[in-house]
């Protein structure tokens, strides 16, 4: 073929650096999604695009919004975690989980949030509005997978959580802010479990 020009080009990044890393939230009419360090909101509603005027440390690993739409918790690759008011679009709190975060989702209710940590969860307080001197306080640690946790889900009453690890298990606890929460052991999957969800 003469005459044409010869292209030795590899296409990369398509559709861009919003898809290069994290995870893309869905709230109402708006789109949420991590484009590097910092956190874009795209309005389908008001056909508009807005980036929060904050930043994490590295590009964002994991993010998640309260259900009523006023937090969202920032984690990038090194665990190292920022607390936004999405009314105000500041920090609250700087704070590092010292691991490699996979998964994070707000209970149903927002009183607390949990955090894939190492063997097991962590489970948050939700802080205020209002900037506090403690704004985190941690509620409680549930372990007891054999490797890392990798995904967690919440119930709709906001008193189970199931949770799937790369021991090949899954795990339900139940009433976890109760002194008499139990758990029941899901086994038999053949590979590293990716998402769990009630």
């Amino acid at each position: 073929m003469e005459g044409r020009p010869q292209l030795n080009q590899r296409l990369s990044k398509v559709l861009g650096s919003p898809f290069a890393n994290g995870n893309v939230l869905f709230h109402e009419d708006k789109v949420l999604s991590p484009v590097g360090n910092r956190l874009t909101i795209y309005d389908l509603k008001e056909q508009s695009v807005s980036t929060l005027p904050i930043e994490t440390r590295k590009n964002i690993r994991r993010c998640c919004m309260s259900h009523n739409g006023k937090f969202a918790v920032l984690t990038d690759v090194d665990g190292h975690s920022v607390i936004v008011s999405l009314v105000s679009k500041s920090i609250l709190q700087r704070f590092n989980f010292r691991r490699k975060i996979y998964d994070i989702k707000f209970s149903p209710d927002d009183r607390s949030f949990a955090v894939t940590h190492g063997h097991g969860v962590q489970l948050w307080r939700t802080p205020n509005i209002r900037k506090e001197f403690q704004g985190l306080i941690l509620l409680r640690k549930i372990a007891g997978h054999y490797d890392d946790t990798t995904c967690l889900d919440w119930s709709k009453d906001s008193n189970m959580i199931v949770m799937g690890s790369k021991d090949l298990t899954a795990r339900v606890y139940y009433r976890v802010h109760s002194r008499n929460m139990s758990k029941t052991t899901l086994t038999g999957h053949r590979d590293i479990i990716v998402g769990s969800y009630f």
